[in-house]
């Protein structure tokens, strides 16, 4: 029993020191396996090592053999397939969340260049940055999103006080602190920044709140709202402009030539496109709930964008830039 046990030991520090020291570029020599073994208080000889690397093929684990001057070994199977560049984009997604701490941030990849060599993790470390990026302070955040995920798996309502800052970067609590009740649906992600969507009680209407913003969240013993029967996360996320909430229409808009790709990276590469009246314009019809975030987003297209319906959202964009002008226009 006691040999048995010392095995597993020795062949779980093997792959700890395949996994820390080989990759694609870089090899472990035997030398150098047999003295991390050593230093790990396992100390072994080379036909032991040989057994053991059978047994991590044998178990599905591929360890390769490269001979010749400056050869030994590597994994070829790393923890869940992932590659360097994989492990990057992970990272750099965790550095880019704004609703992360930096402390969090900084925690979460190095879980994630654990599952890297020691050289691939250094250069994640020089090419994601962390310091500088726009992070939250709410340390409940990261919580809060596993408290939302089980309130929605269970079929729970959720309390919590929700709040937003003055110019003194204070926090100032909705309604005095006094508790949101709310039956969240979904997640959404949406400018590195964490959504809950929810049916917000109090309004009797769904409402999107910043994961961010939330503190103290309570699972709640009532059971959820019925979500409305025609919600869908997806279509209600492309819906949205910056998770403002508003009244959904069907706007038809047109835009130059030059701007299909800022449309489709809004909407989809699922947008239906026509060839607008006008030479070098094309026509897009979009639902889309309308609010002053979908209003800026066209402002951005100056004369190069069109409003052809409904008369209602030419209206709101013309009154919104009249007053844009005469609060810009003070004498």
């Amino acid at each position: 029993m006691a040999k048995a046990e010392g095995q597993k030991r020795r062949i779980l520090a093997l792959y700890q020191i395949l996994l820390e020291y080989s990759d694609d570029q870089h090899l472990v020599s035997m030398e150098t396996i047999l003295s991390k073994l050593k230093e790990a208080g396992v100390p072994t000889g080379r036909r032991s090592v040989y057994n053991d690397i059978a047994e991590l093929n044998d178990g599905g684990i591929s360890v390769e053999l490269q001979r010749g001057t400056g050869g030994g070994y590597r994994l070829c199977s790393r923890p869940f397939g992932f590659e360097t560049s994989d492990l990057k984009v992970l990272a750099d997604a965790v550095a880019s969340a704004k609703f992360l701490t930096e402390k969090k941030s900084r925690q979460l990849i190095q879980k994630i260049e654990s599952m890297a060599s020691r050289y691939e993790a250094e250069q994640l470390q020089r090419q994601i940055y962390v310091m500088g990026r726009v992070h939250s302070e709410n340390a409940q955040s990261y919580y809060n999103v596993d408290s939302i995920h089980q309130a929605i798996s269970v079929g729970r309502k959720i309390s919590f006080q929700y709040f937003h800052y003055d110019h003194k970067k204070q926090k100032i609590y909705k309604y005095h602190g006094e508790p949101y009740v709310a039956t969240p649906y979904a997640l959404c992600w949406n400018n590195q920044f964490y959504y809950m969507v929810a049916w917000y009680d109090r309004c009797s209407e769904l409402r999107n709140f910043r994961v961010d913003r939330i503190e103290n969240i309570l699972i709640l013993e009532e059971p959820a709202h019925p979500a409305p029967p025609d919600f869908n996360s997806v279509n209600y996320t492309k819906q949205s402009f910056s998770m403002y909430g508003g009244q959904e229409e069907q706007v038809t808009l047109e835009f130059v030539e030059a701007l299909v790709d800022s449309v489709l990276d809004r909407f989809g590469l699922g947008t239906k496109m026509y060839a607008a009246d006008a030479p070098g314009w094309f026509r897009v019809v979009v639902n889309v709930q309308i609010s002053p975030p979908f209003l800026a987003w066209l402002f951005q297209f100056g004369s190069q964008v069109r409003i052809i319906s409904p008369v209602r959202v030419q209206d709101s964009l013309q009154k919104q830039a009249w007053a844009i002008i005469q609060e810009n226009d003070r004498k």
